[in-house]
């Protein structure tokens, strides 16, 4: 086979042994699909960040999640260019997309989704997961359900421009409470590490200060061992870490991402021995202040509908899971898979609805939440009772 009937870029070429692990090439006309099923050749994370310039589809944050075995690499291109790049897995008769936090135009969710379904005759269902899918008419049945959020602040040119949009409340906030801390604390620090200047102690310690945080708040602490390790290496590889010190010892940061122009917060925490000087909110401002004098375009703050994400002028950005099948018989023989998708879908209404500010003292919502505290301790008996 040449290299014009692959139509693989230069660098992909040079690297022979990429070659050797194509386990399809499917050509039809301008657009030809590769699929890798081994080793994914490097070429595939350039792509992908280029394309998505998300933290949530890249290759760096898979490999530092354990989340790479097995794995393998979905490459479309129309003509030269690249125009889709998806890792996945293959389980048993499921492929899992991998891909979070990215748009999917109509017919790159068709081809993606036609060449699985004749690529693995298996193969009956195909899920995906935080994905905004430009679907208008898709010939396949399908599941789709709101799953997540990401609040999304679009950086402007400059940190005047930043400071003038934001509202006069929160303008005066962040001055009293820079003005004050300064005052108090003459020898008050903030700077941003890149990797690879990161210093792993104040990772750590930034981690300390959230379960702290969380702990105190009688909140159930969302990060084991493991979770933390990994968050470590993923922020140690790709990651940057803000740092507040005073009289040198760390007392606040946030762990986050670039990926091209876009700047994803992590994790912003403070110690608890500071919260009368409002450290989350100063190290939230610094750290958009830091990614707009670098040029930045977008900063994520994530998932999470807390208010001082609005404040900062972040703009809710809504992404749903998909599940396709590949016939209505398909559909039906994972009547399981097809009822639990439903269940999470109405389950993330309730939850959202419960959580709708304008419900906090309607009777029929202190109901529910009464009703679910019920069920919650009810089902932790009975698992007792059977252990």
């Amino acid at each position: 086979m040449t290299r014009a009937a692959l139509k693989v870029s230069e660098r992909e070429i040079a690297d022979t042994e990429a070659v050797r692990e194509f386990s399809l090439i499917k050509n039809a006309g301008d657009v030809s699909i590769s699929c890798y099923e081994k080793d994914i050749p490097a070429f595939v994370a350039d792509e992908m960040r280029n394309l998505y310039e998300n933290i949530f589809s890249s290759l760096e944050k898979f490999k530092a999640l354990g989340e790479m075995n097995g794995a393998c690499a979905y490459v479309l291109r129309r003509g030269d260019m690249v125009s889709s790049a998806f890792l996945f897995l293959k389980e048993g008769k499921r492929v899992h997309v991998l891909n979070e936090f990215i748009r999917i135009d109509d017919e790159e969710l068709k081809q993606f989704t036609r060449y699985i379904f004749e690529r693995y005759d298996d193969v009956t269902i195909i899920s995906f997961r935080a994905i905004q899918p430009g679907i208008t008419a898709f010939p396949y049945p399908h599941q789709r359900h709101n799953c997540i959020e990401d609040i999304v602040l679009t950086l402007p040119d400059s940190v005047q421009e930043y400071q003038t949009r934001l509202g006069k409340n929160m303008r005066k906030n962040v001055k009293t409470y820079l003005e004050r801390i300064k005052r108090k604390y003459p020898s008050f620090s903030y700077a941003v590490y890149d990797t690879p200047d990161v210093d792993e102690d104040h990772i750590r310690s930034i981690i300390r200060f959230n379960r702290e945080r969380t702990v105190s708040k009688n909140k159930a602490v969302g990060i084991d061992k493991d979770e933390i390790e990994k968050t470590i290496e993923l922020v140690k590889s790709c990651g940057m870490v803000a740092a507040v010190t005073i009289d040198g010892e760390i007392c606040a940061g946030k762990l986050f991402f670039k990926v091209g122009d876009n700047y994803f917060s992590l994790l912003n925490a403070h110690s608890p021995e500071f919260n009368e000087y409002r450290l989350g909110t100063l190290c939230n401002y610094l750290s958009i202040c830091e990614c707009i004098a670098r040029g930045g375009k977008e900063y994520h703050f994530l998932w999470g509908r807390e208010e001082f994400k609005y404040r900062f002028l972040g703009e809710q950005r809504d992404y749903d899971e998909m599940v396709i099948y590949r016939s209505t018989l398909g559909m039906l023989m994972n009547g399981r898979i097809a009822l639990n998708t439903a269940l999470m879908g109405r389950a993330r209404q309730i939850r959202l609805w419960m959580l709708d500010p304008k419900r906090k003292d309607n009777r029929a919502l202190i109901f529910t939440k009464r009703a679910l505290r019920y069920f919650r301790g009810r089902t932790h008996l009975q698992d007792k009772q059977e252990g």
